[in-house]
């Protein structure tokens, strides 16, 4: 990941589109500010140098194991009907299976003065659920100093 293209690209735009590794495979994500000042401060940039030394393996295979523990206390078996179980609540308990189900969407970073600390988001679109409806269904996870700190539906980054 080359950090310093991201940050000048954010700088210049809000936005920017590449590639990541997530668990071994090359992903196609976006990076992008929420709100409308294209101009990176200082502690967006620290926070995402500090992001580009947290997504090693190790990382990353916790947080699988974190959307899956997630997956298991909020979203299986809440809701559709028993005859479509499996397309509602497919059963994921590893890491491969949850990244089969997985469409990493964005890299977010909010405003700021919203965090007295660095804080950073990714978001997921699933595939499971009703008609698999990518865009209206998904995972937010915040990351605050490095740490996973939160997992709830992808509008938390918003």
């Amino acid at each position: 990941m080359d950090i310093i293209k991201i940050i000048d690209e954010l700088d210049k735009r809000g936005y920017y589109k590449t590639a990541i590794d997530f668990y071994g495979e090359e992903r196609a994500v976006a990076f992008s500010k929420s709100d409308d000042d294209n101009h990176l401060t200082e502690k967006h940039k620290a926070t995402l140098e500090h992001f580009n030394n947290l997504w090693t393996a190790e990382f990353q295979l916790e947080l699988l194991h974190s959307i899956i523990k997630y997956y298991k206390e909020k979203e299986y078996g809440w809701s559709g009907p028993a005859d479509e179980k499996e397309e509602w609540s497919p059963e994921i308990d590893t890491p491969e299976q949850m990244l089969e189900q997985l469409i990493f969407d964005r890299i977010i970073l909010p405003p700021d003065f919203l965090y007295e600390d660095e804080v950073i988001f990714l978001t997921f679109s699933h595939k499971w659920g009703h008609d698999m409806e990518y865009e209206d269904n998904g995972i937010g996870v915040e990351i605050c100093n490095g740490k996973i700190n939160n997992i709830g539906y992808k509008d938390i980054a918003y």
